[in-house]
């Protein structure tokens, strides 16, 4: 699930497709057979896509917003996380619990919004997240898989 796009949000959505407008990738090496997800927006995690993340060596999840109200909050926007295509990283409903118990071995948050505590090293929010498993990336960093 996620957003429409925005020059198609006044158009009238067809019955029959799901709400929003999301891509997410799985790139497979096809020598090794080694694959990876990469989801840049997600709003939530449906049977389907928990299905096809557990047990995943590597994925990149949407990490735009540590709380869902995090614009709204500190008067940068209008429209929530969710409103946006977008899952927080934190709270019941966030990535880190709604991804916890699926045995993905390694998980990296991107397309981190700047508004987002989660990228100073010494928050709590940096804190909670690596705790949780999670890997926040720094500019220039490299990933071997």
């Amino acid at each position: 699930p996620g957003k429409r796009a925005w020059y198609l949000e006044s158009a009238p959505q067809p019955e029959s497709d799901e709400p929003g407008d999301t891509l997410g990738l799985r790139i497979i090496d096809k020598r090794s057979g080694q694959y990876l997800y990469f989801l840049a927006a997600c709003a939530g995690l449906t049977p389907d896509l928990r299905q096809r993340l557990q047990g995943a060596p590597l994925i990149f999840f949407d990490g735009t917003l540590w709380r869902d109200d995090e614009l709204i909050a500190a008067g940068l926007g209008a429209k929530t996380g969710q409103r946006m295509g977008h899952m927080a990283m934190s709270g019941e409903a966030g990535a880190i619990v709604a991804l916890a118990d699926l045995g993905i071995a390694r998980k990296i948050f991107l397309h981190i919004n700047n508004s987002n505590p989660v990228l100073f090293p010494d928050s709590a929010e940096r804190e909670a997240a690596e705790s949780s498993g999670w890997q926040i990336p720094s500019d220039g960093m490299e990933i071997s898989i």
